[in-house]
C-alpha cells in the first residue's frame, strides 16, 4: 500500500474533522472543488457536506493538497481504493448508531441550523435501571475548561452557536498550524494532533442531524474510527475481524501497602504509597503500549486503560495469539525479576466480526471475561517450565521499606518508587515517554528528567515540551496537558509546603491545628469507588428498535469511560481543594498549594484519599454530591469507606479497614451508602447524621451541655443492642435533666426527641456515630 499505517491512522483520526469548521458557518459555503468529494443523491443534491469542510482542512489548515487529502475525504462515496475503503469501513464501523444521521447532512436540511445547534448530552443519561435520570448537556470548551454536565443549559440561536464554535475552532487551527502544518506524517505528528483532538473535541457531538440526543463526542468516534482503520490496514482490508484483548494486572493492593512502618520509614511512608501506586498504573500502560509496540498500532488502539488493566483492539490474524504471548512472556520475566513476583498479570483473547465489534455485544465481552478469569487461576504458567528454578538470595540484608531482600538499605525498586514519586511531587504537567528500545536518544538536551527501568521498557519521565527528541518515540503520555500523544487526567496532588510534601504526621499536627474547628488530630482514610460499573458497562446502556434490545455502540463506552476518567482525574482535584478552604480558611498559610488532601489514588472509579479526619468526613460527602451532580443519574452511584486512626498507627492496616468500610457499604441492599465506625448510612442519613453532629458542638460551645455529658451518653448505649438501649431510657433522660439547666430545656427536648427516634438496631447505631462524632470534633 502506498501509505503508512501511521498516515492510514492519521487520516481516519481526521475524517470528520470537517464536522467541526463547517459547524462554524450558519450556511454552507463549500467550493466546486470541495463539494466533489461529497455524494450526489439522486442527481438531486449532495450530502454528507461535512466531508467538503474536511478537504478544506487538510488543504488549508494542514498544507496537504495531495492524493492523502482527497482519499480521506471521499469516505463517503464508492471507491475502489484500497485506502478509501479502510477510512470507510472503519467510520461505518465506529458510528454504528448514527450511520443514517449524515445523510441529513445536505444544504437544504442545513438551512434549519440545528446541526450548529445541538451540543453534547451526557452519556450518563443512557444508563437505565429504573431510576430516575435526568438529561444534561456539555457547553463546548476545551478540556481544560470542561465543567459540569448542565441540566438547565439554554440553546443559542444559530448564529451566536457558530459563533462559539468558530471561536473554539480557531484556537484548534491556530495549534495545528503551529506544529502540523506541511509536516510530515509520522508518530510525532499523529501524536500531536491526537493531543490536540483531545483538547478540542471531547465536548462537541460526532453527529446532529436527525435531531436525536447524541451521547458521543467527536474525538471518541474519531479516536476509534483510528483503532478500527488501523486494524483494517494491517488486514489489507480483506476481512472484518478482530481480536479484543484485555489484560488484568493482580496483586496491586499488596504491592502497594507492603510497607514496613518503623521509626526509619515513617517519614517516607507516604511518600511510598503513594509512589507505589503510581508504579502500578505505570506498569499498567507499559503492558497496553507494549502490545500496541508489537504490532505499530497507535495509542488509539487501546479501548480501556484504568490502573488495573485495559483491553485493546488488534487486527485479526492467525499470528496473533502467538505474537501477543510472545509479547507477554518477556514481560512477565522482565516484572517477576523487577517485583519478585508480587505483581503479575493475566489475559484473554476473542475474536469478533464488525457486526459484533460495532455492538460491542454482551456475549461477546462476556466471553472475554470469561476466559480472563480462566487465566487467573493458572497465573505464570509459561514461566514455569522445566528450566525454572528459585535462586537463592545473594544478599542478606533487608529492605528498610518493604522487607525485600536487598543489598542495601533500599531495593531497587523502592529506589525507583521514590524517584517517581519525587517527580510527581515536583511536577504538575509532564510528559511520559515509552522506550521500548531503550536507545534513551535525544535525552542530552533534557535537563529534568528521570529515566525508571521496568526491564521490558525505559520510562522516560520529562517536562520538557521540545519536540526534537518525542520523534524518536511513538508512545507518549501527557499527564495533565493536552501537549502530545495520549492524555491522561491524573489527580497529581497532595500537601506542600516550601515545595515539599507533608508526611501523615505533618498533615495530622500540621494541618489540624489544636482549636475547636478541627477537632482531634487525627488521620482519615477514605476509599471510594462507583456502584455496579461492570453491569452499568455490560447492561445500562441499551436503545429499542420495534421491540428488539440492542447495546450501544462501542463508541458510547468510550465516551461513559472518558466521562468517568474526567471526575476522577479533573474535578477530584479541584473538589479537595475546594474542601480544604471549606473547613479551614487558613489553608492557604498551611500549605503552597491550598490542599490538606494526599490523592493515594485516583483511577477510573475508584479513589483512596488520606487527610485530616474532620476533613475527610466532609470531603466524602461532597465527593458524593458532586458525583451526583455530574451523572445526573440515579442508576449511576458511588459508595465509600472511611476509617480513623492516630498518625502513628500503620497506614497500610488503615487503608485495610477503610476498604473494609467500603465493603460494608456496598453491602447494603441499595449501595449507595458511606460507612465508618462500624456503622453505615446513605448518604442522605449520612448528611442529617452531620447536621446534628454539627447542632450538637455547637451546644457544647455555648455551653447548653458538657463535652463530659456526651460522652457518658455514649459510654451508655455503645455496643448495646435495641433491647438493651431501652432499658437504659431512664437513665439517658435523668442524665439529661441533671446535666443541661432548665434555661435550656427547648435544647433539652431537642435532644429527648432525637433519642426518641430510635426504634431499632440501625438507628441506635447512627446515634452512636453522632455522638462519638461529636466527641471528636470538639476535642483540644
Amino acid at each position: 500500500m502506498k501509505y503508512s499505517l501511521t498516515e492510514c491512522q492519521f487520516a481516519a483520526l481526521l475524517h470528520d474533522i470537517g464536522k467541526f469548521g463547517q459547524r462554524t458557518r450558519v450556511k454552507s459555503d463549500l467550493s466546486e472543488e470541495e463539494i466533489e468529494v461529497t455524494p450526489l443523491y439522486k442527481d438531486l443534491y449532495h450530502t454528507h457536506l461535512h466531508s467538503g469542510y474536511t478537504s478544506r482542512f487538510f488543504q488549508q489548515v494542514l498544507g496537504k493538497q495531495d492524493e492523502l487529502e482527497l482519499l480521506t475525504s471521499l469516505h463517503h462515496k464508492q471507491e475502489e481504493d484500497l485506502f478509501a475503503k479502510i477510512i470507510k469501513k472503519a467510520d461505518q464501523l465506529a458510528s454504528a448508531i448514527d450511520r443514517s444521521d449524515e445523510a441529513f447532512d445536505h444544504e437544504e436540511n442545513n438551512k434549519k441550523g440545528n446541526f450548529i445547534q445541538a451540543r453534547l448530552f451526557s452519556v450518563f443519561e443512557e444508563v437505565d435501571f429504573g431510576k430516575k435520570r435526568m438529561s444534561a448537556q456539555l457547553p463546548l470548551s476545551t478540556i481544560d475548561d470542561l465543567g459540569y454536565p448542565k441540566q438547565d443549559y439554554t440553546e443559542k440561536n444559530v448564529e451566536s452557536s457558530a459563533l462559539e464554535y468558530e471561536n473554539l475552532y480557531n484556537e484548534f487551527i491556530q495549534e495545528v498550524k503551529k506544529d502540523c502544518y506541511k509536516q510530515d506524517i509520522d508518530p510525532l505528528i499523529l501524536n500531536r494532533m491526537y493531543a490536540l483532538c483531545y483538547k478540542y473535541l471531547t465536548t462537541i457531538p460526532a453527529s446532529t442531524y436527525e435531531g436525536h440526543k447524541t451521547n458521543v463526542s467527536l474525538f471518541d468516534h474519531s479516536k476509534l474510527t483510528a483503532a478500527i482503520a488501523g486494524c483494517l490496514y494491517l488486514n489489507q482490508a480483506q476481512d472484518d475481524h478482530f481480536y479484543m484483548y484485555e489484560f488484568d494486572v493482580s496483586g496491586i493492593q499488596s504491592f502497594i501497602y507492603r510497607i514496613v512502618e518503623g521509626d526509619s520509614t515513617k517519614p517516607g511512608i507516604a511518600k511510598a504509597l503513594r509512589g507505589r501506586s503510581i508504579m502500578v498504573n505505570l506498569l499498567t500502560e507499559s503492558i497496553a503500549y507494549a502490545i500496541l509496540n508489537e504490532f505499530n498500532l497507535h495509542a488509539s488502539n487501546i479501548i480501556f486503560n484504568s490502573g488495573g488493566g485495559g483491553t485493546i483492539l488488534l487486527p485479526w490474524g492467525e499470528d496473533v495469539p502467538s505474537r501477543v504471548s510472545k509479547v507477554e512472556k518477556n514481560i512477565k520475566e522482565k516484572i517477576r525479576d523487577l517485583f519478585a513476583g508480587n505483581i503479575t498479570f493475566v489475559s484473554a483473547l476473542v475474536d469478533l466480526n464488525g457486526e459484533e465489534l460495532e455492538s460491542f455485544k454482551v456475549d461477546k465481552a462476556l466471553e472475554l471475561k470469561t476466559k480472563l478469569e480462566e487465566a487467573k487461576s493458572r497465573k505464570d504458567k509459561e514461566l514455569m517450565g522445566p528450566d525454572f528454578f528459585f535462586e537463592k538470595p545473594q544478599y542478606q540484608n533487608t529492605c528498610e521499606m518493604c522487607g525485600a531482600i536487598a543489598e542495601h538499605k533500599r531495593c531497587p525498586t523502592c529506589k525507583l518508587i521514590e524517584k517517581i514519586s519525587d517527580f510527581y511531587i515536583r511536577h504538575s504537567q509532564f510528559q511520559i515517554i515509552y522506550d521500548f528500545e531503550k536507545t534513551k536518544r535525544g535525552l542530552d538536551a533534557l535537563d529534568d528528567f528521570q529515566i525508571i527501568d521496568l526491564g521490558f521498557v525505559n520510562l522516560i519521565l520529562s517536562e520538557e515540551k521540545g519536540t526534537s527528541f518525542l520523534q524518536y518515540y511513538p508512545y507518549i503520555d501527557s499527564i495533565n496537558d493536552s501537549f502530545m500523544g495520549n492524555v491522561r487526567c491524573v489527580a497529581n496532588l497532595v500537601p506542600k509546603k516550601e515545595g515539599q510534601s507533608l508526611n501523615f504526621e505533618k498533615i495530622v499536627h500540621t494541618l489540624i491545628p489544636v482549636h475547636e474547628n478541627m477537632g482531634d488530630q487525627k488521620l482519615g482514610i477514605l476509599k471510594m469507588d462507583v456502584d455496579n460499573l461492570g453491569a452499568v458497562f455490560a447492561f445500562g446502556m441499551k436503545r429499542t428498535t420495534g421491540d428488539k434490545w440492542l447495546q450501544r455502540s462501542l463508541s458510547k463506552y468510550l465516551t461513559l469511560s472518558r466521562m468517568l476518567e474526567i471526575f476522577f482525574g479533573k474535578h477530584l482535584k479541584d473538589i479537595c481543594i475546594d474542601v480544604s478552604k471549606d473547613q479551614d480558611p487558613d489553608i492557604c498559610s498551611q500549605t503552597d498549594n491550598k490542599d490538606m488532601f494526599y490523592i493515594n489514588y485516583s483511577g477510573g472509579d475508584d479513589l483512596v484519599v488520606i487527610g485530616p479526619a474532620y476533613g475527610i468526613i466532609y470531603l466524602a460527602k461532597k465527593i458524593e454530591e458532586c458525583f451526583k451532580a455530574y451523572v445526573n443519574n440515579e442508576n449511576i452511584t458511588i459508595s465509600g469507606g472511611i476509617y480513623i486512626q492516630g498518625s502513628k498507627e500503620p497506614i497500610r492496616f488503615g487503608v485495610q479497614r477503610a476498604d473494609d468500610m467500603l465493603e460494608l457499604s456496598k453491602a447494603q441492599p441499595s449501595k449507595n451508602h458511606i460507612s465508618l465506625l462500624e456503622c453505615s448510612l446513605s448518604f442522605q442519613e449520612y448528611t442529617a447524621a452531620l447536621q446534628k453532629v454539627e447542632q450538637y458542638k455547637k451546644w457544647i460551645d455555648e455551653g447548653v451541655w458538657s463535652r463530659t455529658n456526651v460522652y457518658n451518653l455514649m459510654l451508655l448505649i455503645n455496643d448495646r443492642s435495641y433491647s438493651q438501649y431501652i432499658r437504659s431510657i431512664p437513665l439517658i433522660q435523668y442524665s439529661l435533666y441533671r446535666n443541661i439547666d432548665k434555661k435550656y430545656n427547648e435544647n433539652r427536648l431537642v435532644i429527648l426527641r432525637d433519642f426518641s427516634k430510635i426504634k431499632d438496631d440501625q438507628t441506635l447505631k447512627e446515634m452512636i456515630l453522632i455522638l462519638k462524632l461529636t466527641i471528636m470534633f470538639t476535642r483540644k
